[in-house]
């Protein structure tokens, strides 16, 4: 995925741009990036995945996403097997 990011962030520059909602357009004044981040403890996403419902393995660790706002691209992804690393 992060390969794939040169190439995703040139096809976004190139698209004709959506107007942002007024939050996002007042919050781009004033700071140079706005990012969110979003993290899951994969023990608690398993079962909720149907196609590995029935599979034995269990993962563990945690997964956090940091996406830009504005163009909905990631900046980081990261996973960390131990779970108490990222508390």
């Amino acid at each position: 995925m992060m390969e794939l990011l040169p190439q995703l962030q040139t096809r976004w520059l190139s698209r004709q741009q959506r107007k942002l909602p007024a939050s996002l357009s007042f919050a781009r004044q004033h700071f140079g990036r706005i990012w969110v981040v979003d993290g899951s403890t994969l023990e608690a996403i398993f079962p909720q995945l149907q196609s590995l419902q029935d599979q034995p393995v269990s993962l563990g660790g945690k997964i956090y996403t940091m996406l830009d706002l504005i163009t909905h691209l990631p900046i980081a992804i990261e996973f960390e097997d131990n779970p108490a690393l990222l508390n």
